[in-house]
C-alpha cells in the first residue's frame, strides 16, 4: 500500500495536480486512508524517522500498538534491516541490550510466504531466540538436519557450525530459488575470526555468501580496527558498517600481568585486597 501510495502521489504531481484532487482521482485518497489504518496511531516523530513498516514490525513482535523504537540508534538500524539490498551487505554494531534482536525478529514478522534465517554461534543463544521468537508470535524452528525446515517458517535459527553444512546450504539455497528467503543474519558475527582457533568450521562461514538475499551480520565486539578483518573472514567487501558506542557507563575494566607468578595466586591476593561497597560487584578472569 505504501508503495502504490508513493507511486500515485509522484503520478499526480507529474501532472500538477493537488493532493486533494489526487484524492479524487483513481482512489489515491482511499488508499493512504487503508495504510494509515495499518497503525494503531499516527507516526510520531523521532529523532530519526522511522517507517511504517518499521513500526508495524515492532508492535507484531511486541503486542502493543504503541511500541516503537527505544534509541536513535536502533531506529536507524531497523530503517536499514527493513529496506536491505541483497547488493549489499551489512554489519550493524550496538551496544549490548539495545536490541539487536528486534532487527531480525521484526523482519520476520513482515515476512509473507518466506523465510528469516538468523545463524548463532551458541547453542544456548539457539534456544533463547527460539523462545523469545514464539513469544513474540512468530513461527520458529531451528534446523537440525534435513529433516527440518519442510513447513514453511518466518524464522530458521541455526547454529553456526550447521550453517557450513552442506545440507543446510543445500535447504537455504531451495529456499533462495523459490523466493522464500527473506534474510539471512549472522548473530554475533564477530566469532567469524576471534573464535576460530578452536572451531574450525568458523571459518567457512563465508559461504553464506553464496547465497542471494539481503545478508546482517550483529555485533557489540567488532573494534574499527578489525573491520578488515571481518570483511575478508566473510568475503563482504562491500559492506556497509553501521555502529554506535558501544561502551557502557557502568562498567570499567583493567588487565593485569602475573609475570612469573601463578595466575591464580595473583588473582586471589588481589580479590581480598578489592574493598567493595554495598551493591558493587566484579568478575575477575584467570
Amino acid at each position: 500500500m505504501s508503495a502504490y501510495e508513493q507511486a500515485s502521489v509522484a503520478w499526480h504531481g507529474l501532472w500538477g495536480l493537488s493532493r486533494k484532487e489526487a484524492g479524487s482521482i483513481g482512489g489515491a485518497g482511499h488508499r493512504r486512508e487503508a495504510s494509515q489504518q495499518l497503525s494503531s496511531r499516527p507516526m510520531k516523530r523521532e529523532r530519526i524517522e522511522v517507517s511504517e513498516r518499521v513500526l508495524i514490525g515492532l508492535q507484531r513482535i511486541y503486542h502493543d500498538a504503541q511500541a516503537k523504537p527505544r534509541s536513535e540508534g536502533q531506529a536507524s538500524a531497523l530503517q536499514l534491516v527493513h529496506h536491505a539490498s541483497a547488493q549489499r551487505p551489512l554489519v550493524i554494531v550496538l551496544p549490548t541490550s539495545s536490541g539487536k534482536s528486534a532487527l531480525f525478529f521484526s523482519v520476520a514478522a513482515m515476512t509473507h510466504q518466506q523465510t528469516v534465517i538468523v545463524v548463532v554461534p551458541f547453542a544456548a543463544l539457539v534456544d533463547d531466540i527460539i523462545e523469545r521468537g514464539q513469544a513474540a508470535g512468530l513461527h520458529c524452528e531451528e534446523w537440525m538436519n534435513e529433516r527440518s525446515g519442510h513447513e514453511l517458517q518466518q524464522l530458521i535459527v541455526v547454529s553456526a557450525d550447521r550453517a557450513v553444512d552442506g545440507q543446510f546450504l543445500h535447504y537455504a539455497k531451495g529456499l533462495e530459488l523459490e523466493g522464500q528467503l527473506a534474510h539471512v543474519f549472522f548473530d554475533e558475527c564477530h566469532v567469524a575470526f576471534t573464535d576460530t582457533s578452536y572451531r574450525e568450521r568458523l571459518r567457512e562461514l563465508w559461504t553464506l555468501r553464496y547465497l542471494d538475499c539481503p545478508f546482517t551480520g550483529l555485533t557489540a565486539t567488532l573494534m574499527v580496527d578489525l573491520e578488515d578483518i571481518l570483511k575478508e573472514r566473510l568475503c563482504i567487501d562491500n559492506v556497509e558498517i553501521f555502529r554506535r558506542s558501544t561502551a557502557r557507563k557502568t562498567i570499567r575494566y583493567q588487565v593485569k600481568d602475573s609475570k612469573d607468578d601463578v595466575p591464580s595466586d595473583v588473582a586471589i591476593k588481589y580479590v581480598q585486597q578489592l574493598h567493595l561497597g554495598t551493591g558493587q560487584r566484579g568478575v575477575v578472569y584467570v
